[in-house]
């Protein structure tokens, strides 16, 4: 596959940029440690004290899940910022259009106890993620 089929879809107009300032390395880096929080924050340790209580793991670690998912979509609207370094302005504006209603659903789960409202703004968030994921990353190089 050819770079020109690839461009425009996913972080492949990086390569344009000659030199990166601190702040975008450090916002990167920002990103990739808030998606290992949340990796690391939506399964319970096993332990030897018999079966996890996943009903009571999950509230309480929802407001920390949802607080690193939050952190991680405001993180990556300012990474995108690099994209305007690439002369591609249309792909900052599609990244971020994308991102923005994300934040909806989070900030209703993160302030939410109503269990309800937790079962809609995760099937939102899944939905949301999966549609950004096939719109910018359907193809693999």
């Amino acid at each position: 596959m050819t770079a020109c089929v690839f461009r425009g879809y996913s972080r492949w107009d990086f390569h344009l940029i000659k030199t990166w300032d601190l702040a975008s390395i450090a916002i990167g880096f920002a990103v990739a440690v808030s998606v290992f929080l949340i990796c690391a924050l939506v399964g319970p340790k096993a332990s030897d004290e018999g079966a996890i209580d996943l009903e009571e793991f999950f509230w309480r670690q929802r407001p920390y899940f949802y607080g690193a998912l939050l952190a991680t979509f405001v993180l990556s609207l300012f990474f995108n910022l690099d994209y305007l370094k690439t002369g591609n302005i249309a792909l900052f504006f599609r990244q971020n259009l994308t991102v923005l209603p994300m934040l909806i659903p989070t900030v209703f789960a993160l302030l939410s106890r109503r269990r309800w409202i937790q079962w809609v703004a995760g099937v939102c968030v899944l939905a949301m993620v999966l549609g950004y994921t096939i719109e910018f990353y359907s193809t693999l190089n």
